[in-house]
């Protein structure tokens, strides 16, 4: 049961809304962007590289651990130091985001299929660990309702007497993988959550060209419910190579509350390490404040100049040739323009709630250019855009 309370404070017609989430580590309100382990791990380089250590807006927190490949799920079962070396990355992460809600999420693929002992290990590590809240994941995409209620009383017993035990208190979030091929299923899995009162969902977020009525049946059936929605696996971007939008700051649009970035394909060869450093320097992508656009920096020279994002913490206001090549030669500007984009697209989320608040996310949609063209081509004609 959830002790994490929420409230919807505002809805606006195009599927937008502004949600209280309060509990006593924190009171931050909807739609905003978290920040993710994975882009905490990028302060440590700019750090050591010379420059101010950078502060994420964002009261909350998901920390990570990449459990995508088999063999470290069944590691952690069998083997003591594999665990215990888990919980040590764990707490790291915690006392990294310390003042922040944070949300400890195992990872697996969408496809996988878990067994309710290693369930139970996650929700142990992250109650060792010290995190607030722990995303308890579900067994597979092809659960029943009545199996989710059966994993969930499992899930709550064994995180009841192990936090009894350690006299630690922690609160679960239940969590569901959007590739659920059968929506009454899904309607039925969900409910039952609620039934059990809880007031937050964890989404695995799903290919939207596959599982697109999904996506829609949130935004139908979850505009106006007390139910915080946690977006997890976002994708960074969305559209066409040269018209890239932030996928998030469209999908606020769907109901959804917050968004934590996807992690990278850990199956994904790396590139040369001389590659990262030889690429030219205009093919860096940044968030566009103006646009929502993730845009090459050839392309916001041409529409800024040289003077490239003057508020942003990471570049002080500086000339685009005083930052870029500066930052390459330390091996930082990949990491300094990650960080960026989740300082920058968390601000603007925050202009966003005005809007919503005013019934006038429409006027806030057609001033940015690329989040404009992203939310017609999902939603549609002007029929589609209002529920």
């Amino acid at each position: 049961m959830s002790r994490t309370k929420s409230r919807i404070v505002d809805t606006d017609s195009m599927g937008a809304r502004c949600v209280e989430i309060k509990n006593k580590h924190v009171l931050a309100f909807t739609p905003t962007r978290v920040v993710t382990s994975t882009e905490m791990r990028y302060v440590p380089d700019i750090v050591k590289a010379g420059y101010l250590e950078p502060e994420f807006p964002s009261q909350i927190a998901e920390l990570i651990l990449d459990f995508r490949d088999r063999e470290s799920r069944t590691s952690i079962l069998r083997s003591n130091e594999s665990f215990a070396s888990k919980i040590r990355n764990i707490h790291s992460l915690v006392t990294k985001a310390e003042g922040k809600l944070t949300i400890f999420r195992p990872a697996v693929n969408l496809n996988d299929t878990i067994s309710a002992d290693f369930m139970e290990a996650t929700i142990q590590a992250g109650v060792e660990s010290g995190c607030n809240m722990i995303s308890v994941l579900d067994e597979n995409n092809l659960m029943s309702a009545t199996d989710q209620e059966k994993w969930l009383l499992r899930a709550e017993r064994f995180a009841s007497g192990f936090s009894a035990t350690l006299g630690r208190d922690v609160e679960l979030m239940p969590s569901i993988r959007m590739n659920v091929d059968d929506i009454p299923t899904l309607l039925a899995r969900i409910q039952v959550i609620k039934d059990m009162g809880y007031e937050n969902l964890n989404i695995i977020l799903a290919p939207y060209s596959k599982f697109s009525r999904n996506y829609f049946e949130f935004r139908r059936r979850y505009h106006r419910n007390n139910f915080w929605i946690h977006a997890s696996e976002t994708k960074r971007v969305w559209g066409q190579d040269d018209k890239k939008t932030s996928w998030m700051h469209t999908l606020q649009f769907f109901g959804m509350d917050t968004f934590a970035l996807q992690l990278p394909n850990h199956w994904a060869p790396m590139p040369p390490r001389t590659s990262v450093h030889d690429k030219p320097i205009t093919e860096v992508r940044l968030f566009d404040d103006h646009t929502i656009g993730i845009t090459g920096l050839s392309e916001l020279m041409g529409r800024y100049g040289d003077r490239i994002k003057p508020t942003s913490p990471i570049f002080r206001g500086r000339k685009f040739e005083e930052f870029a090549p500066a930052m390459r030669r330390k091996k930082i500007l990949d990491q300094a323009c990650k960080i960026d984009e989740n300082i920058s697209s968390t601000k603007q989320f925050a202009k966003g709630r005005e809007y919503i608040k005013k019934q006038e996310s429409m006027n806030y949609v057609h001033s940015k250019e690329y989040l404009n063209m992203a939310v017609r081509e999902v939603l549609g004609n002007q029929r589609m855009l209002n529920i």
